[in-house]
């Protein structure tokens, strides 16, 4: 028999890591390695207990071979997603996430699966009810995902339906909060044959304190993907914009993706006013697929 007490605390989880074990308290993590003795078998890795405690159980998943957590720095409080790499655990949240953790009664309430597609792994985490966001091991960026329709001033709350994931052979199961499973396909360009709402929102742009003109919006996307007929036949691409920090979004005006083969069709808005800081937010509803790669503004 062997004990964990690197630091004295009560232990959350229990995690297999490669031919180690991980061992997450409330306040600190140990990691333990195999020593080829018997009568022995594990021994605590001869570095210090790392001082980051695990808040929700359910959290740590083994993500692209690294332990990824919901923790709380046991020396300067706060809450806040981590990874460990080696032996040492690398903040990957960022402050809106953390506002969101903080704001919980009972962070003990949260869940993650993880699941990967088109090359892109994903952790999602989940407050049930509430939200659901999820962090992009290839880019490192958070988005939210929700189950349902809201407006396009609306903050995407509300939580996405998923809570558990399998896989059956090749295909992507999950388990929903309405008691049924659901597949993963990236090709079904609906939710559980509701609408897929996709939606983009950019970062605060300044002017350096003066009023600039906007004179031109140009968004960068797959274009000329429509399909043959009905809904989609002439896809749209709505874009909105903020001109007091997203507290007020303007009229959505909307702009062609392009009919079937129109690869060459140009997005953009032209005239959208003067403005000390400008927020812009793009959304894709119709049933195609949906690729945006940049966007660039023509600012006088």
């Amino acid at each position: 028999f062997a004990t964990a007490e690197g630091e004295p605390d009560n232990l959350v989880a229990v995690r297999k890591r490669g031919n180690e074990v991980v061992l997450l308290g409330t306040n600190s993590v140990e990691v333990w390695g195999l020593t080829g003795d018997n009568s022995a078998p594990f021994q605590r890795v001869s570095t210090a207990a790392v001082t980051i405690g695990c808040v929700a159980r359910d959290t740590a998943l083994l993500v692209d071979n690294g332990l990824v957590w919901v923790g709380q720095d046991g020396l300067a409080g706060g809450v806040s997603v981590y990874r460990m790499e080696g032996y040492t655990p690398k903040k990957i949240s960022g402050p809106n996430e953390d506002i969101l953790f903080e704001s919980m009664p009972d962070v003990t309430e949260l869940h993650a699966f993880v699941y990967q597609r088109g090359g892109h792994q994903f952790y999602v985490l989940t407050h049930p009810q509430e939200w659901s966001i999820a962090w992009d091991v290839l880019t490192g960026q958070w988005s939210y995902r929700r189950t349902g329709e809201f407006t396009m001033g609306a903050e995407p709350t509300g939580g996405w339906n998923a809570s558990t994931f399998a896989l059956n052979g090749s295909k992507q199961i999950v388990g929903s909060d309405d008691g049924n499973l659901y597949q993963l396909d990236p090709d079904t360009l609906t939710d559980a044959g509701s609408m897929l709402v996709r939606e983009i929102t950019t970062p605060q742009l300044f002017g350096g304190g003066k009023f600039n003109s906007i004179d031109r919006l140009t968004l960068e996307l797959e274009t000329g993907i429509g399909l043959i007929s009905g809904q989609g036949s002439d896809p749209q691409v709505m874009m909105s914009y903020s001109k007091d920090g997203g507290r007020n979004w303007s009229t959505p005006r909307n702009a062609s993706m392009g009919t079937q083969g129109q690869y060459k069709t140009v997005v953009n808005w032209n005239r959208l006013g003067r403005a000390k800081d400008i927020m812009f937010k793009f959304r894709v509803t119709d049933p195609v697929t949906t690729a945006i790669t940049m966007a660039y503004a023509e600012i006088t």
